[in-house]
């Protein structure tokens, strides 16, 4: 349950972080294009929660169609594609009632390549985060082997596994030195 919401989290607070850089640019655009005045350029105060409720969503919908088992490539694959186009969806019809476009082709349009966008930023952010905790448990697993593996006994046979505390031998070893001891003499 704890890794499902720290996913869920990762993913809410990307796609957050995504669509608010993705607002920047659309309202930076319309500051550029002339429709509002660079000097009183502001984001409404209501985009701020919409912004929000966005990153909520794509979490939400990435812990319902994202397996947390491994998985086929084909499985992995289809989920993929299910998860983008819900998302996808999911933000037009958002969008539609934020009043972010206007419903015709452009609008659509831009909305559908902002969301691809945001769905990478959102993809790139977790992977590298995703990274970041598999070099770690790769480096503590190394330390770890490092430790404990390669510890020569007296004999100068080498034991793999935990640091040998000291030589246990086998019923059988005691047999075999004896017959050595026997044929010597």
């Amino acid at each position: 349950m704890k890794k499902r919401f720290k996913r869920f989290l990762s993913v809410a607070t990307a796609s957050t972080t995504g669509t608010l850089i993705a607002c920047i640019f659309w309202y930076g655009i319309c500051c550029l294009t002339g429709d509002r005045p660079l000097l009183h350029f502001w984001i409404p105060y209501p985009v701020l929660p919409e912004i929000l409720s966005i990153g909520i969503l794509a979490g939400g919908i990435t812990e319902l169609v994202m397996p947390q088992e491994d998985v086929s490539n084909r499985e992995g694959m289809i989920r993929l594609l299910i998860h983008y186009v819900l998302v996808t969806v999911s933000v037009l019809v958002c969008g539609f009632f934020y009043g972010w476009y206007t419903p015709n082709f452009w609008g659509i349009t831009g909305m559908c390549l902002t969301s691809a966008a945001v769905y990478l930023f959102t993809a790139a952010m977790n992977y590298q985060a995703y990274k970041r905790t598999a070099n770690e448990m790769n480096r503590k697993l190394k330390e770890y082997h490092e430790k404990t593996v390669h510890f020569s006994d007296a004999s100068g046979e080498e034991s793999h596994g935990e640091m040998p505390i000291g030589k246990k031998e086998k019923s059988n070893d005691i047999f075999v030195k004896r017959d050595k001891k026997t044929n010597s003499q």
